[in-house]
């Protein structure tokens, strides 16, 4: 029997969610929706692959398919990676590089807000997913800056290449202000470093741009409003994807 090798230009169905589930603000509203989300997660969006922020998974997960750590201090909750029963998924903490057999951890920056791992999808070769939910620390800036630096030996390492990487980034180009403009196009851009597209900026089916986006391009920008009217979320991949 031969074995079938995987296929990196075959299109493969492979359905992606990255959710800021907003855990630790639930118990001050009305309604505590913890457990509703969940369910909507499962049984209404169903992706093969969820990349989840702010959040704390439910005991009745199999193990085999979170990867999850706490952020801890004043937040017991933080960033986990959840795929649906029979998808093998590997924690990945640490990396080789090309420059050196040195083995580098990769989530030094606020541990538990970064969430790592390999999905083995059958016929095709391995995706690495990374759910990032960057601190506000004072500055998301200087976080995000520093969640970067972490993870470049693992976009030097044979990980590196098939990457999907998503979500609460708290940095936005929904504004007319330089000051925001200059530091976040710039942060953002160290990411597009690292070998990243923007989603939003290369897909065929997206909903349509909005004329009163805060950016100010009256409808010719490719903004999504994920937080009241800005887009602090955001999801990329990388050219191979």
């Amino acid at each position: 029997m031969s074995e079938r090798q995987p296929d990196e230009n075959q299109a493969v169905d492979f359905r992606v969610v990255s959710w800021n589930m907003n855990h630790w603000r639930q118990p001050t509203r009305p309604e505590d929706t913890r457990a509703k989300g969940w369910d909507y997660l499962r049984t209404e969006l169903r992706p093969d692959v969820a990349l989840l922020q702010e959040t704390v998974p439910p005991a009745s997960l199999d193990t085999r398919s979170v990867i999850y750590r706490e952020i801890a201090d004043y937040r017991p909750w933080g960033s986990a990676i959840v795929t649906r029963p029979g998808l093998s998924l590997e924690t990945i903490w640490a990396v080789p590089t090309r420059f050196s057999r040195r083995r580098f951890q990769l989530t030094n920056t606020f541990p538990g807000s970064v969430a790592i791992g390999e999905v083995a999808i059958e016929g095709i070769a391995p995706i690495t997913v990374i759910s990032v939910y960057n601190v506000i620390d004072v500055y998301a800036q200087t976080t995000l800056l520093r969640i970067v630096a972490d993870l470049i030996p693992l976009f030097d390492s044979a990980k590196g290449s098939r990457v999907i990487l998503a979500g609460d980034l708290n940095v936005a180009l929904t504004t007319q202000d330089p000051y925001y403009l200059q530091r976040g196009g710039a942060i953002l851009g160290a990411l597009k470093g690292l070998g990243l597209v923007e989603v939003t900026e290369i897909a065929k089916r997206r909903p349509a741009p909005r004329p009163d986006c805060p950016c100010g391009a009256k409808g010719a920008c490719s903004h999504l409003r994920t937080w009241q009217v800005h887009e602090l979320d955001h999801a990329y991949v990388t050219e191979s994807l």
